[in-house]
């Protein structure tokens, strides 16, 4: 570990410009803990006999005796490390029982670093170095397994960016879904540009990005810690929760659509005003659910409890407002046969076509609704099916290892 070396700022840093010296200045080695240091870390001292005693024998003692500043018994140098402390015998060996110290199953290594404030850089540069340096090294005699104060924060970034790619993809399907389902899909290409939602889809999506950035700035202003699993799942447990309230807003407009572009506002209030209760309802009972969660004693699931809480409410709370102000723009552009996206582009014939039902809604009129209640037995079979469902899923439960 000494030969390894990290550069940092124009500068080379070793292990003796960042270890723990707790003798220095009058004695400048590092305070590593492992057996070597019985021997002082010399291969002299290693290979030193005296009779029938060699180093197996200097160990047990040592191990028994770690403070002994001299082993008279066996080969006579001392326990001591070079740095001028123990090496303790549960730091350096592992797997034993009792004091059966020759049936270790392994040996143990610690380097201590200098880490304060002033140096904490430097000691992370070499930490870098070491744990790149270890996962190249292999051995066909000896496993090795290996660890550094940072490596689990570099592994939580490097997850966390990894799983950045999945967030990124998800929101963008979720996006493209949205935008596609909300508008009336119709055959007519214009008609579609000008039913299509995909500014009120990202509209919706952006939303609930910030709720979840609101619920985290919040917490992180008061001092709460925020867990891997919160930023990981609270986004799409809000995102969940968020398109079900766009789809009530969207569909309810749909289904009552105002005259003229001059009734938007008015229709838009008589809308909310039908609706709005419920989802505030199901706000309020999805934030003291999750509330509810914060009297755990697990402190990851006590700052995920509050978290989701915190942003499912602010996410009804912009929906309320931020997102009613977008399908308000949208309902006049789509009234004065405006495409989307393309507001400046107009066409009054699609305007008038677009007035008639979607695809979506007419299959499921006058094809799938019909076919499925057409027939008591086929009703009876459905109800079965999942009956079956239900019951050989709860029948599995024991199977789910836990």
């Amino acid at each position: 570990s000494s030969g390894i070396n990290a550069e940092y700022g124009g500068q080379t840093v070793s292990l003796e410009d960042v270890c723990y010296k707790p003798l220095a200045p009058d004695n400048n080695n590092c305070a590593i803990m492992s057996p070597l240091q019985w021997f002082q870390n010399s291969q002299d001292n290693l290979d030193k006999t005296r009779g029938t005693k060699n180093y197996k024998d200097h160990m047990y003692y040592c191990a028994r005796n770690y403070l002994s500043p001299e082993d008279t018994a066996n080969t006579g140098i001392p326990c001591l490390g070079v740095f001028g402390g123990p090496a303790i015998t549960n730091l350096v060996y592992g797997g034993y029982d009792g004091e059966d110290y020759e049936s270790a199953q392994s040996i143990l290594v610690t380097i201590p670093l200098n880490n304060h404030v002033s140096n904490n850089t430097l000691a992370l540069a070499w930490e870098k170095k070491f744990l790149d340096y270890m996962k190249e090294y292999s051995s066909d005699k000896i496993q090795v397994s290996f660890s550094a104060e940072r490596a689990i924060e570099d592994e939580i970034s490097e997850s966390s960016f990894q799983d950045l790619y999945t967030v990124f993809i998800s929101y963008a399907l979720m996006f493209i879904y949205v935008s596609v389902t909300l508008g009336k899909l119709q055959l007519a290409c214009a008609s579609n540009m000008i039913q299509a939602k995909s500014v009120v889809g990202l509209s919706g999506v952006i939303i609930v990005l910030c709720s979840v950035a609101c619920s985290l700035g919040i917490f992180s202003f008061f001092g709460w810690e925020a867990t891997l699993i919160v930023i990981e799942v609270v986004p799409f447990l809000v995102l969940a929760v968020g398109v079900d309230n766009i789809y009530i807003l969207v569909q309810a407009l749909q289904k009552d659509p105002p005259k003229s572009v001059s009734n938007v506002p008015q229709q838009i209030s008589i809308v909310f005003g039908r609706i709005g209760p419920s989802m505030l309802l199901s706000a309020c009972c999805e934030t003291v659910a999750f509330s509810l969660g914060a009297l755990s004693t697990m402190p990851a699931v006590k700052n995920f409890s509050l978290y989701a809480a915190l942003a499912v409410f602010i996410n009804f709370l912009l929906q309320c407002t931020a997102f009613l102000s977008v399908i308000t723009w949208d309902l006049k552009r789509q009234l004065s046969g405006r495409y989307d996206c393309f507001c400046c582009v107009s066409d009054e014939e699609a305007e008038n076509k677009s007035n008639r039902k979607g695809v979506v809604a007419v299959v499921i009129e006058k094809y799938w609704a019909p076919a499925l209640f057409s027939s008591k037995c086929l009703r009876a079979a459905v109800v079965a099916f999942f009956f079956f469902i239900a019951c050989a899923s709860i029948g599995m439960i024991n199977r789910i290892d836990i």
